[in-house]
């Protein structure tokens, strides 16, 4: 599977699971969801904030072109300290691709007995032909499904 898409198919598995509190207790997905809704909010910022930093330490504009044309004006700590934040402006930027990845690699596993018998249950109650060997992207199309047309949430006490 290509990069991109497996991070589409990771976002569009994230954004299926229903938000309903009896599944945050028992699926891990839902409370990384909500981790990766914060980090949307809190990554930019905090980037932002690394990068005026870097660039008012470095002297505006100014000092940034005499740091790359003569590397001797600057001193080692300061060296280490661009080091630094470039270095954690890379990983805080791979934080969403990484857990976009793990969705995508989650909704590719097959279903444990005790979903596939909730996963069959569910199709029934829905009048469809369920899947013979369901991922769990089967599964939460059926839970989502569910949650949006039965008005009735006592099918998750199946669960």
């Amino acid at each position: 599977m290509r990069f991109l898409q497996s991070i589409k198919r990771g976002s569009e598995y994230m954004e299926l699971w229903p938000d309903e509190p009896v599944l945050t207790a028992i699926f891990q997905e839902m409370r990384y969801k909500k981790m990766m809704r914060f980090s949307r909010f809190f990554i930019p910022p905090v980037v932002a904030a690394l990068l005026l930093w870097l660039y008012f330490n470095c002297g505006g504009l100014s000092g940034m072109y005499l740091i790359v044309t003569r590397p001797s004006t600057g001193s080692v700590t300061f060296y280490l300290a661009l080091f630094t934040v470039i270095l954690m402006i890379i990983i805080l930027l791979q934080l969403p691709i990484l857990g976009l990845m793990w969705f995508c690699l989650r909704s590719m596993q097959p279903l444990e007995p005790r979903q596939k018998i909730f996963y069959k249950r569910m199709m029934k109650l829905l009048d469809k032909e369920p899947i013979e060997n369901p991922k769990m992207m089967d599964f939460v199309k059926c839970l989502n499904e569910g949650c949006t047309k039965l008005k009735d949430k006592e099918f998750l006490e199946w669960l």
